[in-house]
């Protein structure tokens, strides 16, 4: 029986959970600029997927050769750069942070103080990567996001049309055939009060 009630009250949380959930996706429903980016970045995911490959090639590539130019190279006397460069793993991670800008200055420093040709390297490296490919990746966003406001906006034009067609069609119709033939500019009291009981008119 115990037993029974503990599966019963984690079904119980389960269902909250889920409930929770579909709390969200309400908030979602409400909140449109976040909709429209949360389908830029989902319809946007192919090319991201290409831009992000891009990424870890370019950040392999160079990890491979700063170990073996900065991190194996036997004249270098720092224990940090050895550190930082000394497998490919540790070369990219450290190009990882040089690439978010993080203490990539310091990192240069210490490797001129051995190689002086390395500050060349990592200027051209922080430039391409964080300038060139991170904007990359977020202009691929920007741009989806940007293609579905646009198509939100259109839909929203062509039912504003739709509505504005049907209004005067509506409008024909009243003056045409239920109105009378006003051709003569003349409208009659019969038939004003016969329009009047008509049901289509007082909707």
């Amino acid at each position: 029986a115990g037993s029974e009630g503990a599966a019963g009250l984690i079904s119980i949380l389960r269902l909250l959970r889920l409930f929770r959930l579909v709390r969200i996706f309400r908030i979602f429903r409400f909140l449109r600029e976040l909709l429209l980016l949360a389908q830029g970045i989902v319809d946007a995911m192919k090319a991201l997927v290409w831009a992000m490959l891009l990424v870890v090639l370019v950040l392999y590539t160079c990890s491979i050769i700063t170990t073996r130019m900065i991190g194996q190279d036997p004249e270098n006397s720092s224990t940090e750069v050895g550190e930082w460069f000394g497998t490919v793993g540790a070369s990219l991670l450290t190009l990882f942070q040089l690439m978010t800008l993080e203490d990539w200055s310091t990192v240069a420093r210490q490797a001129m103080e051995t190689q002086s040709w390395t500050v060349i390297f990592f200027v051209v490296f922080v430039l391409f990567t964080n300038l060139v490919l991170l904007n990359l990746v977020t202009g691929v966003i920007l741009e989806n996001v940007l293609a579905i406001s646009r198509r939100e906006e259109e839909k929203a034009m062509q039912k504003e049309e739709a509505q504005r067609v049907q209004t005067v069609e509506m409008i024909h119709w009243l003056f045409g055939e239920v109105l009378g033939d006003l051709h003569n500019g003349q409208l009659t009291l019969k038939e004003f009060r016969r329009a009047c009981q008509n049901p289509r008119v007082v909707k």
